[in-house]
């Protein structure tokens, strides 16, 4: 028993052995792999010869004659059958020795015979007694290999440091190059002066420096601006090769472009993915493209370009997000119609914050009033910001400094009027001394009267209340839209409960009349000040009386419900184009309440959304599988349902069992709501592009842009 199992552990020893030996030798690069090389760089670019390394050899078999060509396969035939196990025959191993004597008249000779040597067992002794030599300090060389191995550790470390940096600047948005290149130049820029502080305390940096720098072209260092844009480039590359992977992997995902105009007044295309993960959906900024038109064909067959020569496949697209401007969300010509001839299942849904801003934008617009009054509280900004001494009376005595109103972003009016409102006494009053003082410009004194007396009106007050409480809710959700995160069926329910806040804000005219009042103490509306205008009566009128409305009665009816019913209109306007999409997949997120004939109807809807990916059986899987969630711990309150579902999918392995509700959640998951991202995107480019940067290339503005 004893020499039996002596027997074994000799036997595995053995075989453990064998196994390191295979290890180290496919450490040992081999001679046979550069003959491909050499061949494929005889005929085509040096970019290109390791990757076509095989091409010119193809390219050559298929020009030769079949007759020919079946004997060369002959031979390589019997050249192979010569090779037994770990030995060649005595013919085929003196022929190899010729051939390495006397050379070889074409390169596909070469790399046959070397493989041949390389197979014997000659030679893998050969490189096994040299590989194991390589470890003791007796060798021949060992003094060159220490000297290589300390060199290369000395620049990993410089490489290591230098690259650090780099990604502290990008992620910062920093300018990295400055006026020159020289070290202990205060001008040298971001880059060089991060390394010249941490040369005072890292040594070997030190070291470097002295050493290296301003040592002028041909010598290595590491630190021009060459090699700094070289490895801008390579970890850029390597974040989107990453990101282009991930997707790739997880098959479906949703697109989402837009343009902007940069400081170079270069149009620039941003194009952002999502796509999900095994712990919930991403979203990912891929790359700017400069453009040159505004046509949807243009922007469609940029984008179509850009996901083909990257590998991703267009067909496996399941939504697009793009704002509602005319030449993306057209229905017949705009880009989400073009990529819907490429892929039937991209189901196009309009940005929900640009959704959101065209609700508040019309409401706006819908009367004068409306307009009046964010044209004043614009005003009262520009007037007080333009003069140093009038915006520090402000500030010392309000907590909350005025903003002005851009026409995109709503929640910077919803800061506006928020401010205006908390700050109404302190302003008036800085507004009535201004008007007082003077030792004021006429013209200066004469528009802060104005605006006093404005804000002395009770429709002011009124707006102002109004639209605080109204745009505080806008802006809250739009906040949450902007969430990358944010599924669609969150989306809609928070524009749906717009409605309701809406409305109700519709009936609560007395409330903000009454609050308006505390600002405004003498409580009338202007029109009571004025005579009534009486209308001069039409020879073939009737007699009946006009009906004469009180000023209250006239504002109310007139601008406060006519701002509240645009508002209401616009909303329930804007969400109809979430309707399809929603009563496809809105069942997801009360799967366990439905009952199992709802479950089988929704389901069949599904499968023929989506008869490409899904199949039958999703009916089946999901009667399962609400019964299987019925018995799991509630649904977290800081994610969907239909997230909680995914990740539990994902974290007990149960993606075999129900694979078609893995998919069906992936393609709901990876659906995009907002373009938001892509704005994100613009705001970074704003810092990196600057003024002082205006020339920098579009493919480097990418790299070092989020």
């Amino acid at each position: 028993m004893a020499s039996q199992l002596s027997g074994w552990d000799k036997a595995k020893k053995k075989r453990k052995e064998a196994a390191e030996q295979e290890k180290l030798l496919a450490k040992i690069p081999k001679l046979s792999s550069y003959f491909g090389m050499r061949a494929a760089s005889s005929q085509l670019p040096a970019s290109d010869a390791i990757a076509n390394s095989s091409a010119p050899e193809d390219q050559a078999k298929q020009d030769e004659p079949d007759e020919e060509r079946e004997d060369k396969e002959r031979e390589s035939s019997a050249e192979r059958a010569e090779v037994k196990g770990d030995a060649i025959t005595g013919e085929a191993l003196a022929q190899t020795l010729e051939d390495i004597t006397n050379g070889f008249d074409n390169w596909r000779t070469g790399e046959s015979r070397i493989k041949m040597h390389e197979s014997s067992d000659g030679h893998r002794k050969a490189m096994l007694s040299f590989a194991s030599r390589q470890r003791e300090a007796g060798r021949v060389d060992y003094l060159a290999a220490k000297q290589v191995e300390e060199e290369r550790c000395y620049w990993r470390q410089i490489v290591k440091r230098l690259i650090d940096v780099l990604i502290f600047l990008a992620k910062r948005g920093l300018a990295i190059r400055g006026a020159d290149e020289i070290i202990g130049s205060p001008h040298n820029g971001n880059y060089l002066g991060i390394i010249e502080l941490l040369a005072e305390y890292d040594t070997l940096l030190a070291s470097h420096i002295r050493k290296y720098a301003n040592c002028g072209k041909g010598h290595i260092s590491y630190l021009s601006s060459t090699i700094c844009e070289e490895l801008v480039q390579l970890m850029g590359q390597k974040v989107q090769d990453t990101i282009l992977k991930e997707a790739k992997k997880a098959k479906y995902f949703s697109v989402s472009i837009d343009s902007t105009p940069d400081v170079s007044h270069l149009d620039q295309l941003t194009i952002v993915i999502r796509y999900v993960l095994p712990l919930g959906p991403v979203e990912r900024f891929l790359t700017f493209l400069p453009m040159m038109r505004h046509t949807a064909t243009h922007m469609a067959s940029i984008l179509l370009n850009f996901l083909k020569e990257n590998g991703l496949d267009v067909t496996n697209c399941r939504g697009q997000s793009y704002d509602n401007a005319s030449n993306m969300s057209g229905r017949y010509n705009g880009i989400q119609a073009i990529v819907k001839r490429e892929c039937k299942y991209a189901a196009f849904i309009p940005c929900c914050n640009h959704s959101l801003n065209l609700v508040g934008d019309q409401a706006v617009n819908s009367c004068a009033g409306c307009t009046r009054f964010f044209h004043f509280v614009n005003g009262l900004y520009v007037f007080l910001s333009e003069s140093t001494y009038r915006w520090q009376k402000l500030k010392n005595r309000c907590t909350l400094t005025l903003k002005g109103l851009s026409g995109t972003r709503w929640c910077e009016r919803a800061d506006a009027v928020k401010a205006l409102v908390e700050g109404w006494k302190s302003i008036q009053e800085v507004l009535d001394e201004l008007a007082a003082d003077k030792e004021q410009k006429a013209d200066t004194r004469n528009q802060a009267d104005g605006f006093s007396r404005r804000m002395d009106e009770l429709e002011t007050a009124v707006m102002a209340t109004a639209w605080n409480d109204i745009l505080c809710r806008l802006n809250s959700t739009s906040i949450s839209l902007q969430d990358p995160t944010v599924s669609l069926n969150t989306a809609t329910s928070l524009l749906a409960s717009l409605v309701d806040t809406i409305q109700f804000a519709r009936d609560r005219f007395d409330v903000y009349e009454q609050m308006a009042i505390e600002k405004v103490p003498h409580g009338e509306y202007k029109a009571e000040e004025r005579r009534g205008r009486k209308r001069k009566r039409m020879p073939d009128e009737g007699a009946a009386n006009e009906e004469n409305l009180t000023p209250r009665e006239t504002f109310k009816t007139h601008i406060y419900l006519v701002m509240i019913d645009r508002l209401l209109a616009e909303l329930e306007k804007r969400m109809k184009a979430y309707e399809d999409i929603s009563t496809t997949f809105g069942f997801l997120s009360e799967l366990t309440s439905l009952s199992i004939k709802q479950i089988e109807n929704k389901a069949q809807n599904l499968v023929s959304s989506y008869p490409d990916d899904l199949e039958d059986t999703l009916v089946a899987e999901l009667i399962q599988f609400a019964a299987f969630m019925r018995t799991q711990k509630s649904v977290s309150v800081n994610e969907s349902a239909e997230l909680t579902m995914y990740k539990l999918l994902s974290s007990l392995n149960l993606s075999q069992t129900f694979p078609n509700v893995e998919i069906a959640l992936r393609i709901y998951l990876c659906l995009m709501v907002s373009n938001a991202s892509g704005e994100r995107s613009f705001s970074k480019l704003g810092i990196v592009k600057g003024e002082l940067r205006s020339s920098m290339r579009a493919p480097h503005s990418s790299r070092i842009s989020p």
